[in-house]
């Protein structure tokens, strides 16, 4: 078990029963409309679509004054996160940042829109000051999910948290389209109001997961540098945190670009109002939304690499659909498909990143990620906001990041996604695409993975309960699987596949000592084997069927690793095809691994006794679990 599961290994249940995951997604739901308020109303109150006035750059200066203070403060927000308890710092954090704008709504004017120039500093004031909180707030939130709902759902509750803060960014642009060319004083106060609600809500958050080591406290000043630094450090050193943050650098700096050139494009393109652009806005996070809502039910716990590559080139196409494309409706639709890219980036990095990162240095890994995250964003945003006429610039610079995002896509696909333990790239794809697959929709549990022996010769016994079986088994693991399959399940039209796969192909009618040949030159080469040496699907008992002599004859001469595994949970009475297509828990236990003796060598048939006794041994174990 590894570090980061060891430190939740109470079982979870489901989250619909978990008052605090609700209480959790019911703030999150809260303050996304509180921000998407304040920065729609500064919008307006910056004069946006007016007669000589530089729409992008005025996008531009709300992105950089409300996220310069992730830049410079995240690092004390992630070390607080890990010191303090988190809860009471999103309390806290929440509860200020209610008082911080409901100070700004009494300042304002009752009849005033559009803030004179020379007293826009306030507006960027509130921004920033507001931005303070919310800087605060996330690194405590990220690195709480875990401790909230476990591991097990991880994905579930992220990709769930997620939907609701966008849930609640969209119902922030309905009421903004209904209210900011009415009541702007009035969305200012609702602003606050949400994010009063959602602070008072934190306050009846319990974490049932906490890690076993759960002490903190303040320490000395230079216990805060030193850990501010060991959790920059690990972020670097740690390869694919190190991946994951850079990716979500690049894909937050494409955004500082991509507001500001849909500001452009709904001005100039569309002919619209503020009112106009947070429904162009709002279709991007209703496209979030939508793919956020499918992995809530997905639950991916593999193939996440193939989903942020996905989503990343989705999102290159689009964007450039959007820049040149001038019709409104048209806009929108385009609008919502880059969001669905976005939230195809987001869910799944998210999760990774929580995976791979222990709890006592979560907080300073998220904080880390929005540093090097907010970096680009900001610069961007700094440029655009501070530049003279930068409107006849941002189409132009948004088409060259909807390439980076292409190239990057294209990178993740060579170095990530063909990558794996065949020599085959299209082999290595079909590999993290079954694992996508069986993950997603047969919610394939995996015990006892690592008594598979990363090298050398082995043997793999299994029942036979479907046709999906090789597909879990070649899940399961990272070793490429090779199987002995029956001659009639050499599907036409396949050709290609079948040729890279290598399947050795079995007369069941006769005897076929080609066959047994093949595996056993196979296994002294050094080749993973799958066999099932029931000789057919078991489709009645739970129990094993009398084994076929061959598995001991190729046992016997190959002095290969053995392996024994057993298959349960999946569908059933069906035919081999149809098991593709119907959901299940399925689950593969590898049981442990053996060599015959010297002994058991000699005689056949003490050599298939003792394979059946171990694995109906992994089928007890199994059932027992």
């Amino acid at each position: 078990m590894s570090q980061v599961a060891a430190e939740y290994a109470a079982p979870t249940g489901p989250l619909w029963r978990n008052f605090s995951f609700h209480i959790m997604w019911g703030s999150t739901f809260a303050s996304g409309v509180g921000d998407r308020l304040i920065m729609l109303a500064a919008l307006k109150m910056l004069g946006y679509a007016g007669d000589d006035v530089d729409n992008s750059s005025i996008q531009g200066g709300i992105n950089f004054f409300f996220f310069l203070p992730y830049l410079v403060w995240s690092p004390m927000a992630g070390w607080l996160a890990d010191r303090l308890p988190r809860k009471w710092l999103m309390f806290a954090s929440d509860e200020l940042r209610g008082l911080i704008v409901l100070y700004g709504f009494l300042l304002l004017p009752p009849d005033l829109d559009v803030v004179p120039a020379e007293d826009r500093w306030q507006v960027w004031a509130l921004l920033c000051a507001v931005g303070v909180m919310a800087a605060t707030f996330v690194p405590a939130k990220m690195s709480s999910v875990p401790n909230v709902v476990g591991l097990e759902l991880l994905s579930r509750a992220n990709a769930m948290v997620v939907s609701m803060g966008i849930i609640g960014n969209l119902m922030g642009f309905l009421i903004a389209y209904a209210m900011i060319d009415h009541s702007l004083r009035a969305m200012i106060l609702t602003s606050s109001l949400c994010y009063l609600v959602s602070g008072a809500l934190w306050a009846f958050l319990k974490m049932p997961f906490k890690p076993r080591s759960s002490a903190r406290s303040i320490g000395s000043p230079w216990d805060l540098v030193r850990d501010i630094h060991q959790g920059m450090r690990y972020a670097w050193t740690h390869k694919p945190v190190r991946v994951l943050l850079l990716t979500n650098a690049v894909v937050w700096s494409g955004v500082a670009v991509y507001q500001p050139a849909v500001a452009v494009v709904n001005t100039e393109l569309y002919s619209g109002t503020a009112a106009d652009l947070s429904l162009v806005l709002g279709a991007v996070g209703l496209g979030m939304l939508v793919a956020s809502a499918v992995f809530g039910v997905m639950n991916p716990r593999l193939g996440n690499e193939i989903l942020i590559v996905l989503g990343l080139a989705v999102c290159g196409l689009f964007i450039i659909l959007q820049m040149i494309v001038p019709v409104f409706g048209l806009g929108v639709a385009i609008a919502l498909m880059t969001g669905i890219g976005g939230g195809t980036i987001f869910v799944p990095l998210y999760t990774v990143l929580a995976r791979s990162t222990a709890d006592h240095i979560r907080g300073r890994v998220f904080a880390a990620k929005e540093v090097v995250g907010e970096l680009g964003q900001v610069t961007v945003s700094f440029l655009v906001w501070s530049a003279p006429q930068t409107d006849r610039v941002m189409r132009p610079a948004a088409v060259l990041v909807a390439g980076l995002l292409l190239v990057l896509a294209v990178v993740g696909l060579v170095r990530y996604v063909l990558v794996g333990p065949t020599p085959s790239k299209v082999l290595n794809l079909c590999w993290r695409l079954t694992r996508l697959y069986t993950d997603a929709v047969h919610r394939l549990k995996v015990v006892g993975r690592h008594r598979v022996p990363s090298s050398g010769p082995v043997l793999l016994v299994s029942n036979h309960t479907s046709g999906l079986d090789p597909a879990l088994i070649q899940s399961a693991t990272s070793r490429m699987v090779r199987w002995m399959m029956a001659r009639e399940y050499l599907l036409p039209g396949l050709g290609w596949f079948w040729r890279r796969y290598c399947p050795i192909l079995v007369d069941r009618n006769a005897a076929d000592p080609g066959a047994a040949k093949a595996a056993i030159d196979g296994l002294r080469a050094g080749q993973t084997l799958g066999l099932f040496p029931e000789g057919r699907i078991n489709y009645d008992s739970d129990g094993l069927l009398p084994l076929g002599a061959g598995v001991a004859l190729i046992a016997r001469r190959s002095d290969a690793t053995i392996v024994p595994v057993h298959i349960s949970g999946t569908p059933r009475g069906v035919k081999p095809l149809k098991s593709f297509l119907i959901p299940s828990r399925s689950r593969v236990t590898f049981g442990k691994p053996f060599r015959l003796s010297e002994e058991e060598s000699a005689d056949r048939e003490q050599a298939l006794e003792v394979i059946r006794q171990k694995m109906a041994e992994t089928m007890g174990t199994s059932n027992a679990n």
